[in-house]
Order: C-alpha cells, then structure tokens, then sequence
C-alpha cells in the first residue's frame, strides 16, 4: 500500500477537482493535533514511557483496521531516507519526522495519500487530511471520522475550559490546523505579496510556503492557516478561511486580467518562453524549474497555453524534487545529474500531456 503511494508521480491533494476553473486553490489541509491523558508529551517521552505509548497507539490502531481498511501502520525506522524524503516532498510528514525519528514514531497512512497520522512527532498523534482545490469541510469531516475512530479506544487530554490540550500551547483548544494552498503570480508580480502577508497576519492567519513554516514559496505557492485555534469552532475557523481565501483568488484573477491588458506582450512573452524552455533546456535546477511551471499554470489558467492539464503540472512540481528523481533514475545522482533528469522527465510529461 504504501510502497505504491512511494512509487506514484502524483498523490492525492495533486489531483485538480474539474470544477476548479480558474486553478488558482491547489489543495486544501485540515491537521488535527491529539494528545493522551496521563502520558508525557513526545519531547519527554523516554524508552520506557514512548514504548508504552505506542502500544496504546497501536492498540486503537488495530481496533480500526476494519473501519479503516485502506490505511498501513507503519514504523519509520523502517523506512529509508529516500523513501521519507519522497513522503516528505508529497507533503505527508513533516522535516522534523523525516530528519529525526525515534524508536516510539509511527505513521498510519491512507493509501491514496489524502490522510496520514504522524504518531509522537510534536503530538502524540497528528492526524492530516490533504484534498485537492477549495475542500476544508471535506477535508475535516474525514479528519474526524479517523479521529471519533481513534477516540472510541484512546483517552484524549481534554480540558471543559479549554478544549484539546496539546504539545504546543499555540495549538490548544480545537487542535486544529487548517490550510489553503494557493498559486498567486500576479500577487507577486504587481508588487502586493508584502502588503498581502501584512493583511493576513492582520486577520489572525499565516502565509508560508508549501512545506509550512519557514519554508520559502518556491513556484508562487503560499499556505495561508489559521494562528488562532481556541475561542471559535473548527467549522468557523474553516469558513472564515474560505472567504478569506476566496478573496485572495478574486484579487489574483484581477491582476492577472490587469497584468495581461497593461502589459500584453510582455506578459504572453514570459508564458511563452516558460512554455519553450521547459519543452527545450537540457538542464534545469530546481528553483527555475517551479519558477517556469509556476509561469506555464498561470498560461494554462488563463488560456493562453493549451492542451496541458493543471493536475499534470501538479505531476511535475513534484517531480522536480530530489527525492522523486532518485526514485526515477533509481540510484543517488549529483548535482548536474538532477538538473539533466529534471529537464529531461518534465519534458517527457509535456510531451504526452493533453486535456481529458
């Protein structure tokens, strides 16, 4: 199960719903973070105690299995460190689980990739559901019904006053953290992208790039989350996210309507040579690589380029991280070696690329 989620250029948040038009909303992430009553958290866990708690993990674990059929119990130390890096570049553990694991870590993953468990990385379980496009209530009623299956079994630390009680103190209260990912050029272009992450840090969210916090926005894919977790619902926090969200896309779609009639040439130009370069260089690095599918998306999306769909060029932001051309090449590769099969595999995808 998991080795064919390993092997898969795609994964499931990857794959763009027909009803997203405009390809501006990538995915949406709802995290739920849990901790068990009269247990240490992660970070003080020792041997003894971090076994302890695993075993109880496990144990709701396998009282799910008929429940949950489709998802794998699996221990990290199992893994290999390319088979955590591609886990990683499709978005389903974090660096801190990848880089350093412990004998008590466990992952419980879906084979689809749309919902994972990282058991004892920050929390004593972190349950995720990733969904392609505008999905939040999807994505946290399925967060949910693997998190009401887990509590059937494990006695979680909860307080009447003031709600989940978590590793993190900033997490306290819902638990709950939920996320848009969203491709916002024009933002960027026009200048705006400073006065955008000042607005929404204004309205209590976050703006980072793909991989979280502290991560840069590579491609012109920013997160923006939720800070606040206590004194409003899950389902509110999630509504106040799509409108906001909602927003952002409506303010993205007038630049680039703005971009095109001010500027056209040089604008058609830059989508175009997107388009050639990454259909004709021998060699891209990583950086300039989601830099021109970030350009060639923005043609797709505004019909400028055709005959490329958006979830193909999901398909390639993926593929250009390093984990995914090891797997690809099937042995460690140098520098150059990378930027040769970057090109090489992006070009492959482009040339059998057509709109279903």
């Amino acid at each position: 199960m998991l080795e064919a989620l390993l092997n898969t250029d795609t994964v499931k948040w990857a794959e763009m719903p027909k009803e997203e038009k405009n390809g501006i909303v990538v995915s949406s992430r709802v995290r739920l973070a849990r901790d068990l009553k009269q247990v240490p958290f992660p970070h003080r866990l020792n041997a003894e105690t971090g076994e302890a708690c695993v075993k109880l993990l496990e144990q709701a674990w396998q009282s799910c299995q008929v429940q949950l059929p489709q998802f794998e119990w699996k221990n990290p130390e199992e893994l290999t460190d390319e088979e955590k890096q591609l886990l990683l570049e499709k978005r389903m553990i974090t660096p801190k689980f990848a880089e350093n694991a412990k004998k008590w870590e466990r992952l419980l993953v879906k084979e689809d990739g749309s919902l994972s468990v990282l058991c004892n990385e920050e929390d004593h379980l972190r349950i995720q559901c990733m969904l392609p496009g505008l999905a939040l209530e999807e994505c946290l009623r399925e967060a949910n019904q693997l998190d009401d299956c887990l509590e059937q079994v494990l006695d979680y630390a909860f307080d009447e006053r003031f709600g989940y009680l978590t590793a993190c103190p900033t997490d306290v209260g819902t638990g709950m953290r939920a996320s848009i990912l969203l491709h916002l050029p024009a933002i960027r272009m026009s200048g705006q992208l400073s006065k955008v992450v000042q607005n929404m840090s204004q309205l209590g969210l976050n703006m980072h790039g793909l991989y979280g916090d502290g991560t840069k926005a590579f491609g012109n894919l920013y997160q923006i989350s939720n800070q606040i977790t206590i004194g409003q619902s899950e389902k509110e926090i999630c509504s106040f996210l799509e409108t906001v969200a909602g927003q952002l896309v409506e303010q993205e779609k007038q630049l680039r309507e703005d971009l095109k009639q001010k500027n056209p040439y040089p604008f058609i130009d830059r989508i175009t040579r997107a388009n050639g370069l990454l259909r004709n260089a021998y060699m891209l690095d990583a950086a300039e690589a989601l830099s021109l599918l970030s350009d060639l998306r923005l043609g797709v999306d505004m019909g400028i380029i055709e005959e490329i769909p958006t979830s193909v060029i999901n398909q390639m932001t993926l593929l250009s991280n390093p984990g995914h051309l090891q797997r690809k090449a099937g042995r460690k590769l140098s520098a150059i070696e990378k930027d040769n099969l970057r090109a090489k595999f992006i070009q492959e995808k482009l040339s059998v690329a057509k709109t279903s």
